[in-house]
């Protein structure tokens, strides 16, 4: 069915190559929001619960708060250690001069730039993770404008859903943290699982809810692809002449 002209996925392919060459500059873009918040952030003072529920978004924003303060304290440390090889490699004076450039490579710009590329990614990563949930929590809790009551429940499980998944991408920091023993993270699994069996009913509801309009899903792949192949139209869903007039108006 995507091989087909009407579905127009060559239309869009062009599309695809400028998204991906985008993924190099939100990695930048993830360099200056860890800098940033780095020199911003304080560190979240919430109790752990006594017995953790990964059913309860409150104890699944917990985790996120704790893997925040932790990636920051491993982070802040080694920037840290980084600062002092700098300062003393940039003080070497004339003959030593190369003993300071040698130091130095353990200073700064290597460790940000190199070595903690990864902390550092994970870190401005799990900062946008916490902010989308503290955001999702204040619009249904009617901050930004009420929240029909018919809409309360399925929103709160799209909220535990995305927790759940978000936790599950990252389980191995959360085990190396002590934050999940293996058993909750196999749980977690396994409501995520659960989650999205529940919500698969409701799903191309979900998807109509956006509001997407008609000319944008204008090809049989994204619509009704079932009534385009009950009959022979010889391949394609258009003329030669509607395909082109498509293309050159969309």
């Amino acid at each position: 069915q995507g091989y087909l002209s009407a579905s127009r996925i060559g239309t869009y392919f062009g599309s695809a190559h400028a998204g991906q060459t985008a993924e190099g500059d939100n990695s930048v873009l993830m360099q200056k929001v860890a800098k940033e918040h780095l020199g911003l952030f304080k560190p979240h003072t919430d109790s752990a619960p006594a017995n953790l529920d990964l059913a309860n978004p409150d104890h699944l924003e917990y985790l996120l708060k704790a893997r925040e303060n932790l990636q920051y304290a491993t982070l802040r440390k080694k920037m840290a250690g980084a600062m002092i090889y700098t300062k003393v490699g940039k003080s070497m004076p004339g003959m030593l001069k190369p003993i300071g450039d040698k130091l130095q490579e353990k200073g700064i710009f290597n460790t940000w730039m190199l070595q903690e590329q990864d902390l550092i990614q994970a870190f401005a990563k799990s900062y946008a993770d916490r902010i989308i949930c503290e955001a999702f929590k204040e619009t249904m809790a009617g901050k930004y404008g009420p929240v029909h009551p018919s809409l309360e429940g399925v929103l709160s499980e799209i909220l535990a859903l995305h927790l759940l998944s978000t936790i599950e991408k990252d389980l191995p920091t959360f085990m190396e943290n002590g934050l999940l023993s293996p058993a909750q993270s196999k749980q977690v699994i396994e409501l995520s699982q659960q989650m999205c069996e529940d919500l698969a009913p409701k799903s191309l509801a979900l998807v109509e809810a956006f509001g997407l309009p008609e000319e944008m899903l204008q090809s049989p792949i994204a619509s009704d692809w079932v009534a385009y192949n009950a009959y022979d139209n010889q391949g394609e869903l258009q003329t030669r002449e509607e395909f082109l007039d498509v293309l050159k108006n969309n």
